[in-house]
């Protein structure tokens, strides 16, 4: 069946509707013909809308009864067609607590949108993925400026390219851009460390992503922890490295 993804956020304020629900000939300027909407094209299928918190207030009142009636009618137009469509929506805000451009979000529309929920978690409530993330993110880069070799250690080497400190750094930012913002950091280190046998993360780049302060959970210890420390500390928590990290709280 179809699967018809819109993002909203793309169309033009003004065309929305027309985009979404279809148009007759001559129902706003440049309507030259007739066309039918994403509606009709997921008919039977699913209508994926995305950025729904950027869709016009009179887009959400007519959203709202095509989903109700199940009822599509064009733009300019005086005729009904019933479509057989299942509408998911996404948005990144809180459409009642912070409306899209001092807009209010149509409780009945988000109601109605409500049926199942889906919830993904902020960035800034997964630290413990950041580390992962980031390396698969600085692979993708680090592939396209032909130096995926820095993420290899020699055996030999006193130090690794990327310093284990910066994943403390990273915990404790707020992430208000999630994955799209750690995608950006990680090509801009890549860039700005080209050619260095280090990893150059500057207070400047650091600066960019809106530290906060970090929680005891995820707290940069006093003082540096050697070798010792570490393997007294998975020796008393059986050799279990989630509750030596713990033991030191780190």
């Amino acid at each position: 069946k179809p699967f018809v993804p819109v993002n909203i956020a793309a169309l033009p304020p003004q065309l929305v509707a027309a985009e979404i629900f279809g148009h007759e000939k001559g129902a706003f300027t440049d309507a030259a013909r007739e066309r039918n909407g994403y509606f009709h094209a997921a008919d039977g299928g699913t209508l994926f809308l995305d950025e729904i918190g950027l869709a016009p207030p009179d887009v959400q009142s007519t959203l709202l009864r095509v989903l109700e009636t199940g009822q599509v009618q064009r733009l300019g137009g005086n005729v009904t067609r019933r479509v057989d469509v299942r509408v998911l929506a996404a948005t990144d805000s809180d459409l009642l607590e912070r409306p899209e451009h001092g807009q209010a979000f149509s409780p009945a529309l988000l109601h109605r949108l409500s049926n199942g929920t889906i919830r993904l978690p902020p960035l800034r409530e997964r630290p413990q993925d950041l580390g992962v993330l980031l390396l698969h993110l600085l692979r993708d880069v680090l592939a396209e400026t032909r130096e995926l070799g820095r993420l290899e250690t020699p055996m030999d080497a006193k130090r690794t390219w990327l310093d284990a400190r910066l994943f403390v750094e990273l915990a404790a930012c707020p992430w208000p851009g999630n994955v799209r913002q750690l995608r950006n950091f990680a090509t801009q280190l890549a860039i700005h460390s080209r050619g260095n046998p280090t990893a150059q993360v500057t207070p400047a780049l650091v600066s960019t992503l809106g530290r906060r302060d970090p929680s005891p959970q995820i707290a940069a210890p006093s003082a540096p922890i050697g070798h010792d420390q570490i393997a007294e500390a998975l020796a008393l928590n059986g050799f279990q490295p989630a509750r030596a990290a713990r033991a030191l709280h780190v």
